[in-house]
């Protein structure tokens, strides 16, 4: 069964595009990871400010981290986060949205209306955690995409070039002395122009 999977490695030989967007995940990957951890310290930095400010109003949503994180990944996505921007500018007493009554009796210790200044709080979370996290991380794709097609065409050029030298000179140029040559000429080629 192990051999049949492989097969399907055999196929990124066949489909171009597939080769290069699997090459580029891979190469991409480092990136990727780097722009999760920074998304994962945002959350937390906003969730500890969360938990910090919100959490005698709102114990629902900022009563603990793993709470406040939830939160703020139901804003970034947003899924209905105007109802918890309602609950923090107006207090939990006033404001709370009417599915959870009996959830909020038991979470709301003291209600406190923190008005329109809250709002800058969920402006942040929702502009750099729903529009600029997500378009940064396509941003990384994309460039890892867009450099593994630069290389697959360079090294498809090369083979071209190596091929068409190769065949100007069929008598005299074996195939050692073609791998030699293009040895030679990635060596000589420093910033992969192929110039």
């Amino acid at each position: 069964r192990l051999v049949r999977l492989l097969q399907v490695v055999k196929l990124t030989k066949r489909f171009r595009q597939l080769r290069v967007l699997i090459e580029a995940l891979l190469t991409g990957l480092a990136a990727v990871g780097y722009v999760a951890v920074l998304i994962l310290v945002f959350n937390f930095i906003l969730g500890v400010a969360g938990v910090n400010y919100f959490k005698e109003n709102d114990g629902l949503n900022f009563g603990s981290m793993a709470r406040a994180m939830t939160t703020l990944y139901r804003i970034e996505t947003l899924q209905a986060w105007e109802q918890i921007l309602y609950v923090e500018m107006f207090g939990c007493e006033r404001y709370w949205p009417p599915v959870l009554e009996a959830e909020q009796a038991s979470r709301c210790k003291t209600s406190q209306a923190s008005g329109y200044p809250v709002f800058i709080f969920f402006a942040v979370v929702v502009v750099f955690g729903a529009l600029v996290m997500p378009s940064l991380l396509v941003a990384v794709i994309t460039a890892a995409v867009k450099e593994s097609n630069y290389e697959l065409e360079s090294s498809a050029n090369t083979e071209q070039r190596v091929r068409l030298v190769r065949d100007l000179y069929k008598a005299s140029l074996s195939d050692h002395d073609a791998a030699t040559y293009e040895h030679l000429f990635k060596i000589a080629d420093k910033n992969g122009s192929g110039a």
